[in-house]
C-alpha cells in the first residue's frame, strides 16, 4: 500500500513539475504556441524517469496532456470538439515514448543511478537523452499540428526544427540539474555549487531573450505605424482626388439643362485617364414613376435602344424593374462597352445580391447633404 501511494506521489509530482515548467517556457514559444527556443519539461522528465522508472511516464504523458491541450485552446479551438485532445494526446504520447525510449538508450550504456562524475556518463545522459532522444517527439508533434491544421506544410520544417533544439536544450541543461538535486548520493554542496550557477545563468539567458524579444517587437511595431500612417495619407489623398471629380462631374451636370450621353462621355473620360483607380463614372439622376417612360426614351434615342430601367433579381438576372415611386437608374456610364451590363441599373432598387446598400448611402447622402460611401458590394457588371 506504502508503495502503491509514494508511486502515486511520484507520478503526481512529474505531472505537476511537467505542466509548470511547460507553462514557464511556453512564453518563449513561437507560434502557434508548440514549440520553444528551450523546454524545460523534457529535461525535467528524463531526469525523473531515469530516478524513478517508467512508472512515472504516466505523469510525463498527463502534464504534456494537459499543457498542450491548453494550448490547443488558445490557438481558437474549443472544447465542442474533441480536436484539443487528439493533438494533446498525440504529443503526449510522443512526449512519454521519448523519455521511455531516452532513459533505455542511457541505461544501456552507464549504471544507473549515477553520480555523473565522469566525462563518458556526462557524454551518454546529454547524447542519448537530447540530441537523439529528442527526435522523437520533434517529429510526432509538428506532425499531429500538421495533420489537424494548426499549421501549413510551408511551417512544418521550421516548427519541427524549433522544437527539437527547444527539447535538446532541455534535456542538456536542465536533466543532469534535476538528476543531481534526486540522487541521494550527491552532497548537498555539490548540488549547490552546481544548481546556482545553472539556474542563474538560465534566469539570466531568459531575462535576455525577453529583453530582446521586446526590443525586436517595439521596433517592428515602428515599422509596421510608419507603413500604415504613409498607406493612410495616400488613400486619403485619393478619396480626395475622387471627391473632387464627383464635385466637378456633379458641377458640369447641374450647370447644363440638358446633358447628352456624348458630352457625358467628352466630360469623364479624362478622368479614367488621369486615375487609374477610377474603373467607371456614371450619371444615376432621380427619376419618378410618371417621368420613367419618357427618360427611357430620351436615352433609347441616343443609340441605346434596348435601354430600360432594371433590377437584379439575381447574380446573373437583370431584368427590368416593376413600377415604384422613384428610381436613381444608372442613364451613363463610362467605358459603356465594359460597364454594359449595369447602364439603365436602378441603384435605389431592390437588390436581391447586395441587399440595400446603395440605397441607405443614398438617403444618408442626402439626408447629411455630403458624399457617403457604400460599404462591399457586389457590382452588377461584374456579374
Amino acid at each position: 500500500m506504502y508503495n502503491f501511494f509514494l508511486s502515486t506521489l511520484k507520478i503526481v509530482f512529474v505531472a505537476v513539475l511537467y505542466f509548470v515548467t511547460a507553462k514557464l517556457s511556453s512564453f518563449l514559444a513561437i507560434p502557434p504556441g508548440y514549440a520553444t527556443p528551450v523546454w524545460p519539461a523534457a529535461g525535467a522528465a528524463l531526469a525523473c524517469t531515469l530516478m524513478w522508472g517508467n512508472r512515472v511516464s504516466l505523469g510525463v504523458f498527463l502534464g504534456s496532456l494537459s499543457i498542450n491541450t491548453l494550448i490547443t485552446l488558445q490557438t481558437g479551438a474549443t472544447l465542442d470538439n474533441i480536436a484539443p485532445f487528439i493533438v494533446g494526446g498525440i504529443i503526449a504520447a510522443g512526449a512519454t515514448l521519448q523519455v521511455c525510449l531516452s532513459a533505455f538508450l542511457i541505461k544501456s550504456f552507464m549504471k544507473f543511478p549515477s553520480r555523473l562524475s565522469t566525462e563518458k556518463d556526462i557524454f551518454v545522459l546529454l547524447f542519448w537523452g537530447g540530441p537523439v532522444g529528442c527526435l522523437i517527439n520533434s517529429v510526432t508533434g509538428p506532425l499531429a499540428l500538421l495533420f489537424t491544421g494548426i499549421i501549413q506544410i510551408n511551417d512544418l520544417l521550421l516548427n519541427t526544427f524549433n522544437w527539437w533544439i527547444g527539447d535538446t536544450i532541455g534535456v542538456i541543461l536542465f536533466a543532469p540539474l534535476l538528476l543531481l538535486i534526486l540522487n541521494p548520493q550527491v552532497t548537498k554542496f555539490r548540488k549547490v555549487i552546481v544548481t546556482v550557477p545553472i539556474m542563474l545563468f538560465t534566469v539570466l539567458t531568459i531575462f535576455v531573450f525577453f529583453n530582446t524579444k521586446e526590443s525586436q517587437i517595439s521596433e517592428r511595431q515602428n515599422d509596421f505605424d510608419k507603413v500604415a500612417q504613409g498607406i493612410t495619407l495616400e488613400f486619403e489623398k485619393n478619396i480626395q482626388v475622387y471627391l473632387n471629380v464627383l464635385t466637378a462631374t456633379e458641377r458640369f451636370i447641374n450647370a447644363s439643362e440638358y446633358v447628352s450621353y456624348e458630352e457625358f462621355d467628352i466630360f469623364s473620360s479624362k478622368f479614367l485617364e488621369l486615375y487609374d483607380g477610377i474603373h467607371a463614372l456614371s450619371w444615376n439622376p432621380v427619376v419618378t414613376q410618371s417621368e420613367r417612360e419618357t427618360f427611357e426614351k430620351s436615352i433609347q434615342d441616343q443609340g441605346f435602344p434596348d435601354f430600360q430601367i432594371k433590377d437584379r433579381f439575381q447574380i446573373d438576372l437583370v431584368d427590368p424593374a416593376p413600377q415604384r415611386e422613384m428610381y436613381t437608374p444608372v442613364a451613363y456610364i463610362i467605358p459603356h462597352l465594359k460597364n454594359k451590363a449595369a447602364h439603365g441599373f436602378d441603384t435605389y432598387g431592390p437588390d436581391q445580391v447586395s441587399g440595400n446598400s446603395r440605397r441607405i448611402a443614398q438617403d444618408k447622402a442626402r439626408d447629411e447633404g455630403k458624399a457617403i460611401a457604400t460599404g462591399r458590394i457586389s457590382v452588377v457588371q461584374a456579374a
